[in-house]
């Protein structure tokens, strides 16, 4: 079959691998232990699985964490870091990321203005700097299966929270 319609894979409205970049943000061993609202056997699949998807499409990938330089947290899972090989995580001192200059220096990097994003915890870590994004301009796809909350309510309501915002900026 085929087809007439022809894309401009950069511009298109839809997902491609050129038009698009993917964000993990804290995914530490510390917060992996502290999501409850998802099995974090499941949780660590579905990461390792958008990471290699990620690396097999060539998307630029931003990787964040929180607390590693002060000392309270330990680097990115070695499961998503060994995927991603040599990407190194950008230690942002803030739960929303997007407050930090090298994260949003590393997002802009990327040329992309559409953010494939998950996040430890939904409920702070993801919608902080999602919200932030989209005011900015930003398409905000929040993947909730690579997402994880304290607990399934907070979780939910962290997902449901970025369609609260004005018209033109609802990030899917």
């Amino acid at each position: 079959m085929t087809t007439t319609i022809s894309r401009d894979a950069k511009t298109d409205h839809l997902l491609t691998p050129e038009n698009s970049a993917l964000v993990l943000i804290d995914y530490q061993p510390t917060l992996v232990d502290g999501t409850n609202s998802i099995e974090r056997d499941v949780l660590l699949n579905n990461v390792i699985a958008v990471s290699k998807a990620a690396k097999t499409y060539d998307l630029p990938v931003v990787l964040s964490t929180i607390g590693v330089g002060a000392g309270f947290q330990q680097d990115t899972i070695s499961e998503a870091k060994d995927i991603l090989g040599g990407i190194e995580a950008i230690d942002s001192g803030t739960v929303d990321a997007w407050d930090s200059s090298e994260f949003l220096a590393a997002v802009e990097a990327t040329g992309c203005r559409k953010i494939i994003m998950g996040a430890l915890w939904t409920e702070v870590c993801l919608v902080y700097p999602a919200l932030s994004m989209m005011r900015d301009g930003y398409e905000i796809y929040a993947v909730s299966d690579i997402s994880g909350g304290t607990t399934l309510d907070a979780h939910e309501r962290g997902m449901r929270s970025q369609s609260r915002l004005p018209a033109g900026r609802t990030g899917s």
